[in-house]
C-alpha cells in the first residue's frame, strides 16, 4: 500500500477520534495564574518578570469574550501600564493602555476600576508628550466621575481607596509636569475624598493619617510652584503634625517639598533617614535607589553647603555602584532564566497536547498498528528535527543573551552617567565689576566628564576647568567627585595647589573604583590682576590681548594617579582687558570628515582674529570659537565633550 494512502487512512482515523471529543482543551485559570505571578513578582521588585507575566496574561485572553477573561485582561493591562509609566517608559505605557481601553469599551467592560485606572494612566502619559491641557484634563475628569459613581453605587472600602489612588496619581503627575494650578485642583479632590472616607465606620486611622500627609505635601508643592510660599510653608507645618511624617517614608516624602522650596539644609537632614528606609525595604542599595534617591541626597547636601556629607555621599555612590550593578545583573539573569524555563514549560505542554491529539486517533483495530508505525517514524524524524532546532535555538539564545546583557549594562551605565551630569551640569557663574565671565559645555553622544566651576570670595575669583579621564560612568563619577571637592575647598582655602593636592588625595583613595581627571585651577586677585594657578595635566590655557600667549603651565600628573604627588604653584599677572581662555580636549581634538583635527594653531588663530573689529567679550569670544569649530567638523558627530571658559579682566588699577 502506498505511503500517501496510509496517511489518508491515518488522518481519517484521527478525524474520527476528534469527532468523538478527544481534542485537547486548554487549562482553565491559566491566564489568572499568570496575572497572579506578575503581581507577586512586582511586590518582590522583580519588575522584568512582572512585565513578562502580565503581557502573557493579556496574550492568553486577547481573543476571549468571556467576562472572567476580560477581567483578567483589564487587571493585567492596568498593572502593566502603571509599571511602565513608573519607569518613565510613557510611550510603551500608551502602547498598552490605549488599545486595552478601546477593547474594553468595545466589549462594554468599561465600568470597572481597572478601566478607570487606564484612563488616568493615559492622561498622565499623554501629558508628557505635549497633549493639550484640556484634552488631558478630560481624561482625568472622566476617570474621576467614574470613581465617584462607583462610590455612590457601592460605598465600599475598596471603592473609596480605588478613587483615592487614582486622584493621587493625577495630583502627583500634575506637580511633576509643573502644572501647579491643575495640581491644586486635584489635590482638593484628594482632600475631599479622604475627608469623606474618614466618616466611614471602621476606617483605618493609619491609612487616613498617611493619605493626609501625602495630601499636605502635594498641596505644599503646588502652592510653592505658584509662588504662594507662605501658604506652602503653613501646609508643610501641618504635614509635620501627622504621624506618618515621623516615619522614614514620611521624612523622605517631605524632601519633595523641601527641595522645591530650596530648604536644602532641612532636606539634607531628612535624607538621614534613607538608610533606615532602605533597610525596611530589604537592606540593599539597588541601581534604581542610587539613581533616584542617593543622587538626590548628594544634591541636597551639596546645596546645603555640607562639604563633608557631600564627599561622603560621593564616596558612598562609588563604593556601592559595583555591588548594585552585580545585583542588577544577578536579578536579570534569574528573571531571564525563569522566563526561559516558563517558555520551555509552555512548549512542553504544547508538545504534550500534540501527543495527546495524535494518540486520540488510536483505535482498537488493525489500523492502530499502521497508525502507530507511521506516527513512530514521524516522531523520530520530528525528534531529530526538534533536537537540531533546539540546539540552534540554544546557541542563538546564548548569543542574544550575551549581547542583550552587554547592551543593557551599557544602557544602564549611560543612563546613570547622564543622571549624574544632569545633577552636576553647569555652575552659577558669579558677577563683578572687575571681570566678565562666560562658559559653555556640549556633551558628546557617550557621556564624558567635562566640568567647570567658579565662585567669588574675598575679592578673589576661584575657578577651574577639568576633564574626567575615560568615558561613560567612570568619567562622570570622576567629574562629580572632582567638581564637588573643588567647590567645597575653594570656599575656605586660597592656595590652588593645595586645593588640587587635596582633591588628588581624595580621588586616589576610592579603593576598587580608580578615578582620574585633568584639572586647571586658578585664583585671580581682582585688585591686582595676579593669577595664582595649578595645572594637573590639563591643556594649558591662553591669554588673549594684543597677542595670543599660552599660559606657562607645569603638566604635573592627572588627579587620582599618585596620592603623594607634590603639585606646583605658579603665577602670572593679567593686564587690563586681557582675556583668559581655558578649554578641554573636545576643542582641539575635534575631527572633520577627513579625520583632520581642529588643532591648536587654528584655535590660536581664531583667538587672535576674535579681538579685531569689535569689543571682545567672553560671550562673543566663545560663540565665535564654537562657530568656527562647527564649520570645521561639518556634519561629523563629536566623539568627546567640549567645555570652554573665558574670563575678561577689566580692572585698570
Amino acid at each position: 500500500m502506498k505511503k500517501s494512502v496510509l496517511w489518508m487512512m491515518a488522518v481519517a482515523f484521527i478525524m474520527a477520534a476528534c469527532s468523538n471529543g478527544n481534542i485537547f482543551q486548554a487549562k482553565e485559570g491559566e491566564a489568572e495564574a499568570y496575572y497572579q505571578k506578575g503581581y507577586d513578582c512586582d511586590r518582590k521588585m522583580q519588575h522584568r518578570m512582572a512585565e513578562y507575566y502580565w503581557k502573557t496574561a493579556m496574550a492568553e485572553t486577547e481573543n476571549s469574550d468571556k467576562a472572567e477573561d476580560l477581567a483578567i485582561y483589564a487587571k493585567s493591562a492596568s498593572r502593566l501600564t502603571n509599571l511602565l509609566s513608573v519607569r518613565g517608559e510613557y510611550q510603551a505605557a500608551l502602547a498598552v493602555a490605549v488599545p486595552a481601553a478601546e477593547r474594553l469599551e468595545k466589549q462594554h467592560c468599561d465600568t470597572t476600576s481597572d478601566y478607570t485606572n487606564l484612563l488616568v494612566y493615559i492622561g498622565c502619559c499623554k501629558s508628557r508628550f505635549g497633549m493639550s491641557k484640556e484634552d488631558v484634563h478630560d481624561f482625568y475628569e472622566r476617570a474621576y466621575q467614574m470613581h465617584m459613581e462607583n462610590i455612590k453605587k457601592h460605598r465600599t472600602d475598596e471603592s473609596y481607596k480605588n478613587a483615592i489612588a487614582g486622584v493621587i496619581n493625577i495630583a502627583y503627575n500634575c506637580n511633576e509636569t509643573k502644572d501647579y494650578q491643575e495640581a491644586l485642583l486635584w489635590t482638593q479632590h484628594f482632600g475631599d475624598l479622604i475627608s469623606e472616607y474618614e466618616q466611614r465606620q471602621g476606617s483605618s486611622s493609619d491609612y487616613i493619617d498617611r493619605q493626609y500627609a501625602r495630601y499636605d505635601i502635594y498641596r505644599a508643592i503646588a502652592l510653592e510652584g505658584l509662588g504662594r510660599k507662605e501658604e506652602a510653608a503653613e501646609v508643610f507645618d501641618h504635614f509635620r503634625k501627622t504621624n506618618y511624617s515621623q516615619t522614614p517614608n514620611g521624612r523622605i516624602l517631605g524632601v519633595d517639598y523641601l527641595s522645591a522650596a530650596g530648604r536644602w539644609t532641612e532636606a539634607a537632614s531628612s535624607y538621614e533617614s534613607l538608610d533606615e528606609l532602605v533597610k525596611e525595604r530589604g537592606g540593599d542599595y539597588s541601581l534604581e535607589t542610587l539613581q533616584k534617591m542617593v543622587l538626590k541626597k548628594y544634591e541636597a547636601n551639596k546645596k546645603a553647603g555640607r562639604r563633608d556629607s557631600t564627599v561622603a555621599v560621593s564616596l558612598f555612590v562609588c563604593d556601592h555602584l559595583d555591588s548594585a550593578v552585580v545585583q542588577m545583573r544577578r536579578l536579570e539573569a534569574m528573571e531571564l532564566s525563569t522566563i526561559r524555563d516558563t517558555e520551555a514549560q509552555k512548549a512542553e505542554q504544547q508538545a504534550q497536547a500534540d501527543g495527546r491529539r495524535r494518540l486520540g486517533g488510536v483505535i482498537a483495530t488493525l489500523a492502530v498498528m499502521l497508525l502507530l508505525t507511521l506516527w513512530t517514524l514521524n516522531r523520530m524524524r520530528a525528534r531529530r528535527r526538534i533536537q537540531k532546532d533546539y540546539a540552534d535555538l540554544t546557541a542563538a539564545y546564548q548569543q542574544l543573551d550575551a549581547k542583550s546583557r552587554m547592551e543593557e549594562r551599557d544602557a544602564t551605565q549611560q543612563h546613570l552617567s547622564h543622571s549624574i551630569q544632569a545633577t552636576m551640569s553647569g555652575s552659577q557663574l558669579p558677577h563683578h565689576q572687575f571681570f566678565d565671565i562666560h562658559a559653555m559645555t556640549e556633551k558628546a553622544s557617550m557621556a564624558g566628564g567635562d566640568f567647570y566651576d567658579a565662585i567669588l570670595r574675598d575679592e578673589k575669583l576661584f575657578f577651574c576647568v577639568g576633564d574626567g579621564v575615560g568615558e561613560g560612568l567612570d568619567a562622570s563619577l570622576s567629574m562629580m567627585l572632582a567638581k564637588s571637592q573643588f567647590h567645597s575647598l575653594a570656599a575656605c582655602i586660597d592656595d590652588p595647589a593645595r586645593i588640587v593636592g587635596m582633591i588628588n588625595q581624595t580621588m586616589s583613595s576610592t579603593g576598587g573604583n580608580p578615578m582620574s581627571a585633568t584639572l586647571f585651577a586658578g585664583v585671580l586677585d581682582l585688585a591686582t590682576g595676579r593669577l595664582h594657578y595649578c595645572n594637573a595635566a590639563h591643556r594649558a590655557p591662553l591669554l588673549v590681548g594684543k597677542s595670543v600667549d599660552v599660559v606657562a603651565a607645569d603638566e604635573n600628573v592627572p588627579l587620582g594617579i599618585n596620592s603623594s604627588w607634590n603639585y606646583t604653584l605658579q603665577e602670572t599677572t593679567l593686564a587690563p582687558s586681557t582675556l583668559f581662555f581655558a578649554y578641554t580636549n573636545g576643542l582641539v581634538d575635534a575631527e572633520n570628515a577627513d579625520h583632520k583635527p581642529f588643532g591648536e594653531d587654528r584655535m590660536k588663530g581664531e583667538a587672535l582674529q576674535s579681538v579685531y573689529g569689535k569689543e571682545m567679550t567672553p560671550v562673543h569670544f566663545i560663540e565665535r570659537m564654537n562657530s568656527t569649530l562647527r564649520r570645521h567638523i561639518g556634519s561629523v558627530t563629536p566623539k568627546d565633550d567640549l567645555t570652554m571658559l573665558a574670563i575678561l579682566y577689566r580692572h585698570d588699577g
